[in-house]
This record gives C-alpha cells, structure tokens and sequence, in this order.
C-alpha cells in the first residue's frame, strides 16, 4: 500500500502544474479575446468617422480642394459676412411679409454658409435679386 500512496504523491505536483497550465492558457486566450474586441471597435470607429469619409470622397470624386475658395474664405468672407448679415437681416423687412420670409431663408444660409466665399457670393447675388438691396 505504501507503494500506491507513493505513486500518487509522485503525481500531486504533475497535476498541480497541469492545472496552472491550464490557468495559463485560459488567461491568454481571454486577453487575446479582449485584444481582438479592441481592435475591433478601434477599426470601427475609423471607418465610421467623418475623416475617412471625406478621405474616400476625394478619392473616388478625383477631385483636388478649390484652393482659389479656401484662400478667399480665408481673407474675404469675414467681410462680406458682415455686409451681407446687415443688409440681409430679417429685422429689415419686418414691414412686408413675403420679403421677410426670404431674408429669413437667405439668412439662415449665409449663417451657415459664414466661411466659405463661394456660398456668400452666390446667397449676395441672390439676395440682390430677391430681396432688391445693393449690397
């Protein structure tokens, strides 16, 4: 009987170690589990953000920026945003109905159009049209 006992305690530490293998193991793949779902998300949220939809509309539009735009709205669409914000405002046409309702649309576009030249020049045109003001 001494000799069975003697097998057993011979194999107590071969389990032991076998069982902090297995612990082993089981950590790395739950962390390379946790990796991958980072990676994942990681990617995810790049191919959903707006920088890389604008990256793959310019390359599948070929089209380059209009850096003549960009240079105006730099040093010239302040100063047209203010002559058409007081030329334009609705407050103007509070008299007459119609009119007041296009300046409030033009408005809100040259609101929202405030940096970019372009816009601002084309909502002037049609402010002059519409509205019948100089600006």
């Amino acid at each position: 009987m001494r000799a069975d006992s003697l097998k057993i305690e011979s194999l107590h530490p071969i389990v032991e170690t076998t069982k902090e293998l297995d612990e082993m193991w089981l950590y790395c793949i739950i962390g390379i589990i946790i990796l991958l779902i980072c990676l994942f998300f990681g990617l995810w949220t790049y191919f959903h953000s707006e920088r890389f939809c604008l990256k793959l509309r310019l390359r599948q539009g070929k089209e380059e920026p209009d850096f003549k735009n960009i240079m105006d709205s730099a040093f010239g669409a302040r100063n047209l945003y203010d002559k058409l914000k007081g030329k334009c405002h609705p407050d103007n046409f509070s008299t007459n109905l119609i009119l007041f309702d296009r300046a409030t649309e033009i408005f809100a576009l040259i609101v929202k159009n405030k940096y970019n030249y372009r816009e601002l020049i084309l909502l002037k045109e049609r402010a002059e049209k519409e509205l019948n003001i100089n600006i």
